[in-house]
């Protein structure tokens, strides 16, 4: 997946502040209509120049904009999804709160744009679930903003039904609160409660909801290994997506 991986990596960095940030979000917007999709529209659709989406394809190596858009519909054709099976569910179904899960791929499902935060390992792990969200239109990026300023005001472009998750599978959301106070880099609760959109935190908790996050509980009391842990919520989080859809 070269050119969905680098214009996802492009978004998350740049977000839509920078142009080939906001060029990289409108390709990820609209994946499946890469078989129509053409320069005329995309100057139309973006309000940018000729010119500058030429530099765009270009600086990627590509000679002409038709090269660029099939080669993104090929990769979209193939971006994979894991395998669901009833093993998991039976044997594993102490880890995670089935109502929580349902909650979330039911509000991802209705969003337009899902913001991640976190734990990078955490996030690079649910490549099904991205891949999932992506089939159906849902623009996803995980905050790597190194500016500070432009991280708090990249949050200001989700809307009501849009979705942000902090992900830390082995961390209360306790401990994460902490952690932001002290450590200045990072988001903190406090400046979130301002936003209108749906707040997921993903991790170990006691309780369904804190601080207006909404929570689901990682329930590790027996000691699995986090590679583990991210498999299985990644395919259970994915496969309700899937039957999200269906419905």
């Amino acid at each position: 997946m070269y050119v969905i991986d680098k214009l996802q990596k492009m978004y998350d960095v740049e977000g839509k502040t920078q142009l080939d940030g906001e060029l990289a979000f409108y390709f990820l917007k609209h994946l499946k209509e890469m078989k129509t999709m053409n320069l005329q529209k995309c100057m139309q659709e973006t309000g940018i120049s000729k010119a500058s989406i030429h530099r765009f394809y270009n600086k990627a190596g590509f000679q002409n904009f038709k090269d660029m858009t099939n080669e993104i519909m090929k990769e979209y054709a193939l971006l994979s999804i894991s395998q669901y099976s009833s093993f998991s569910e039976n044997n594993f179904s102490w880890l995670f709160k089935d109502s929580q899960l349902i909650n979330l791929s039911q509000c991802l499902l209705k969003s337009e744009n899902v913001y991640f935060y976190g734990c990078h390992q955490d996030i690079e792990a649910l490549s099904s679930t991205i891949n999932i969200l992506r089939k159906n239109g849902i623009v996803v990026r995980e905050l790597l903003v190194w500016n500070q300023t432009e991280l708090l005001e990249s949050l200001h472009y989700l809307s009501q039904n849009d979705v942000l998750i902090i992900i830390d599978v082995f961390k209360k959301i306790q401990m994460f609160h902490e952690a932001s106070i002290n450590q200045s880099d990072m988001l903190k609760i406090s400046d979130l409660q301002q936003l209108s959109c749906f707040q997921y935190y993903i991790g170990e908790a006691s309780q369904d909801e804190y601080h207006g996050f909404q929570i689901v509980q990682i329930n590790n009391q027996k000691n699995a290994p986090r590679p583990f842990v991210l498999a299985l919520l990644d395919t259970k989080l994915s496969h309700l997506i899937f039957q999200g859809e269906q419905v």
